[in-house]
């Protein structure tokens, strides 16, 4: 009976085969664990880190902004004035050239006036200069006869 009963369990060996493949996997087991807790130490000290840098370069980057927009506010009070002034400059110097332009064409205007009025002159005191040479030379002839 004893035989029986005996050979129905496992036997010692079959047992410390299953214990050492269970250590074994209990074995690889924690080494895994270990890996992951040493990964995610490493991780959380990336993170730590990055986070770090990720804050110093929002600051930076507040702090350029800041900086920008001091130099924008410094340009547009310093700047803008004189670039009013400028333009005003400008502008009235275009109204004056407007204006001396408005001027010239007057005085081109005036001028081809007076041109026609010479050529005129010039035509009449032609036609006198005709007439007076025919007189001269109806009385030369009268005088020759």
């Amino acid at each position: 009976m004893e035989e029986s009963i005996h050979q129905e369990g496992p036997s010692e060996e079959s047992i410390r085969e299953k214990y050492s493949s269970w250590v074994s996997y209990e074995n690889t087991l924690k080494e895994c664990t270990k890996l992951i807790e040493d990964l995610h130490s490493e991780a959380n000290k990336l993170f730590v880190e990055y986070k770090t840098d990720a804050q110093v370069l929002a600051e930076e980057l507040r702090t350029m902004k800041l900086k920008l927009e001091d130099n924008i506010d410094f340009v547009y009070k310093n700047m803008s004035p004189k670039i009013d002034t400028s333009m005003e400059t400008l502008n009235t110097e275009i109204n004056n050239a407007k204006k001396g332009n408005a001027a010239i064409q007057a005085q081109v205007s005036l001028l081809t006036t007076e041109e026609e009025k010479i050529h005129a002159l010039v035509e009449t005191s032609q036609k006198r200069l005709e007439a007076v040479q025919d007189l001269i030379g109806c009385q030369q002839n009268e005088q020759q006869y």
